[in-house]
């Protein structure tokens, strides 16, 4: 497969779109999904644009099941990238974006959605939300939906975080509901500046899972705390970074023997001054900083066993070799039994967490991608301490 070029058939939809809303039914049943709003889909023929705050990988079926027709997602073209799932995709008439790179053959494809007359969603946030909070949207999200002139509307998933979010390596049973808001018409939109547009929708699509959880708490059935330490990585007893590690309903540090309980409803119960993830996330991102600064120049920040897959953007990566990956604060390296690969920091563009929490970025023209060979290696820590580095060198 050389490259990712799906191209899009309105009759192939709707002749796919029923076999696909029947194999969702089992998904919606497994997750209890209900849905909010219905009236305001209902009200509208296509071409019209679905907006939601995006919860876990889920999130395009419990939108689509609710949906008068095969719904054009746009999607991150990571996903699509072996023949199998570029099938799959390309049934699902998905719109590929590549993350963090100028990409003007995803505009044409949403311009020729429009075009055919069809329904068309994107997460504007532009990746899953690590703490159950609504992230920001991306930059341009404004002005595309002005330059659409399409009706837009809003929805909220809730439960989806909690019961299949992005720290999860398996959804576990937990009520799903997508709220799906009164229309926003395109005479409404486009006479307004474009941070009032991008104001209007931030505050509808605004969502917290635990504000959610305190008014109306819905239960989890199933291992509470596994993979945790995907998203919650610095322990708030020691201060070690990569040392928690999660059980069941428990997730524990390997240094300090810290101990921290995860309830049925997502809390957290333990000798820590935090109840959420929210709250342990907003407070790690704001002391690892400080940390990372404080450790010693030449000593490697990180370190995993991890495979380096490359190949040209828009096809699968093919596997290079793998070894330990180190992170320093010039470069990352790989060290294997043949040699050592250096990947300078400052050339790293379009840095980005995919699918499986595995690292993605561009060096010039060549995707690299990094994966991780113990799942419960945090992505989101090696991503954060890239971020913070190439920021602040």
């Amino acid at each position: 497969m050389r490259g990712l070029r799906l191209t899009s058939s309105p009759r192939r939809a709707r002749l796919i779109f029923p076999v696909l809303k029947a194999l969702g039914r089992g998904i919606g049943w497994f997750f209890h999904l209900s849905g909010e709003g219905l009236e305001n889909l209902s009200a509208l023929d296509p071409p019209f644009l679905i907006l939601a705050n995006h919860a876990s990988n889920l999130d395009p079926v419990f939108v689509n099941l609710f949906a008068p027709s095969l719904i054009r997602f746009v999607a991150s073209d990571s996903l699509i990238r072996t023949p199998l799932s570029h099938m799959l995709f390309a049934l699902m008439d998905v719109i590929p974006i590549t993350k963090q790179v100028a990409d003007t053959g995803t505009l044409r494809g949403i311009f020729q959605a429009r075009r055919d007359r069809r329904i068309i969603s994107l997460f504007p946030e532009g990746h899953a939300t690590w703490d159950g909070t609504t992230l920001p949207l991306t930059p341009g999200t404004a002005r595309l939906v002005q330059a659409l002139r399409v009706p837009v509307i809003t929805a909220t998933i809730r439960g989806a975080f909690l019961a299949a979010g992005r720290w999860r390596r398996r959804a576990v049973r937990g009520p799903v509901s997508v709220r799906f808001h009164t229309p926003l018409s395109p005479d409404h939109l486009t006479p307004l500046p474009p941070p009032a547009v991008e104001d209007l929708l931030a505050s509808r699509l605004a969502h917290d899972e635990w504000e959610a959880q305190k008014q109306d708490p819905l239960p989890l059935l199933g291992p509470r705390a596994e993979y945790l330490e995907r998203t919650l990585f610095l322990c708030p007893s020691c201060l070690s970074h990569g040392t928690l590690r999660s059980s069941l309903h428990t997730l524990s540090c390997t240094v300090c023997g810290l101990a921290v309980q995860v309830d049925p409803f997502g809390f957290l119960h333990g000798p820590i001054p935090f109840t959420t993830m929210k709250e342990w996330n907003t407070w790690q991102r704001g002391t690892y900083p400080s940390l990372l600064s404080s450790l010693p120049e030449h000593s490697p920040i990180l370190s995993a066993p991890a495979s380096l897959l490359t190949g040209p953007l828009r096809t699968r990566p093919r596997l290079l070799t793998s070894g330990t990956l180190s992170l320093h604060r010039t470069h990352l390296r790989l060290t294997t039994p043949s040699g050592n690969h250096a990947l300078p920091l400052d050339r790293i563009r379009g840095l980005n967490i995919q699918k499986h929490e595995r690292l993605e970025f561009l060096l010039g023209p060549t995707l690299h991608r990094i994966a991780f060979h113990d799942p419960r290696t945090s992505a989101y820590l090696w991503y954060f301490s890239l971020h913070l580095l190439k920021e602040h060198p």
